[in-house]
């Protein structure tokens, strides 16, 4: 099923992309979950790639760089990743004790 009805070309680099992205969000977090002393620099680098990754992502739906057909799905991931980043940004400021 193809939800976002976007064209079958690169499929390969944004899978590899997505393993990358995946590996280090969820497993680093999961990761800082699990032992939060010690991994704000763990935190920090997740951090950046988020705000990298949600950056890149907006100048691409600007520049109508994206293939798909259907935008809603990509303006949800969009709004999502907002959101991360800036939950991830607030933990980082408000707990910071927490993670050093």
């Amino acid at each position: 099923m193809n939800l976002t009805v976007a064209e079958n070309t690169n499929i390969a680099w944004l899978r590899n992309l997505g393993g990358a992205i995946t590996g280090l969000l969820f497993i680093g977090l999961l990761l800082i979950y699990l032992n939060t002393k010690g991994s704000i620099r763990l935190l920090n680098v997740i951090i950046i790639t988020s705000i990298i990754q949600t950056s890149a992502l907006i100048y691409s739906r600007i520049a109508n760089e994206l293939s798909a057909n259907n935008l809603i799905i990509i303006d949800i991931t969009i709004y999502a990743a907002i959101i991360v980043t800036i939950y991830l940004l607030f933990i980082s400021i408000i707990f910071k004790k927490l993670f050093i």
